[in-house]
């Protein structure tokens, strides 16, 4: 699945992204994305407050580009993949 330019251009500024440029990308529902993400189906999201959700930007494409594993297959993906997850410089969508 090609990932859409909404987060390649994201990417260019690691920035999070929301629910609706995920849903947008995988063509679901954002009340899909959010089940998802409650049933453990999709990276794990950035919590800004209660009902403020946000995902890497680099971390969802990347995710997709992998078929959309599970969260526990997605972990052991994401970990041998990317060697700097403590340190990212974090821009917010608008």
């Amino acid at each position: 699945m090609a990932t859409d330019k909404v987060i390649q251009n994201d990417l260019a500024d690691n920035k999070m992204v929301t629910s609706k440029t995920i849903a947008m990308e995988l063509n679901v529902t954002t009340e899909t994305v959010n089940n998802m993400c409650r049933q453990k189906r999709m990276p794990e999201a950035i919590k800004l407050s209660p009902n403020n959700l946000r995902w890497y930007a680099d971390e969802i494409r990347a995710w997709i580009e992998n078929g959309c594993p599970k969260l526990a297959n997605w972990k052991i993906i994401w970990r041998h993949t990317n060697t700097d997850l403590e340190t990212r410089n974090i821009e917010t969508e608008t």
